[in-house]
């Protein structure tokens, strides 16, 4: 399962398939809560689906997934900016944001790395 997911495409299809389109809508709206000009962090994000729900931001997105990465420069262009790396202090050039999202990450670190996360 998790080598299909590792597809962006599956990923995406899997993620709808489970009412990712509602869950992102609600926690978008009621978590997040983004500003029109926000600068926000987004930590492990996968192929970036939640940018399609975060209108006018400066998104930053990580994910150490090469294919999740180029499906959200493919998907989404200028309206990001994507990197394929692990976030730490040696990675992260930008320091200020107004929003950081690591939703879904935790399970994909050992006690080291969300030591080092957090």
């Amino acid at each position: 399962m998790r080598s299909l997911l590792a597809i962006p495409t599956l990923y995406r299809f899997f993620a709808q398939l489970i009412g990712g389109v509602n869950a992102r809508t609600r926690f978008v709206k009621e978590h997040i809560r983004p500003q029109e000009g926000d600068k926000i962090l987004d930590i492990g994000c996968g192929p970036a689906d939640i940018l399609e729900f975060l209108l006018l931001v400066n998104y930053v997105g990580f994910d150490a997934s090469a294919r999740y990465i180029a499906a959200a420069q493919k998907r989404f262009g200028p309206r990001g900016r994507f990197f394929c790396a692990m976030v730490n202090r040696y990675t992260l050039q930008e320091k200020n944001f107004d929003l950081v999202i690591a939703s879904g990450i935790l399970h994909h670190l050992n006690d080291a790395e969300a030591l080092e996360l957090f």
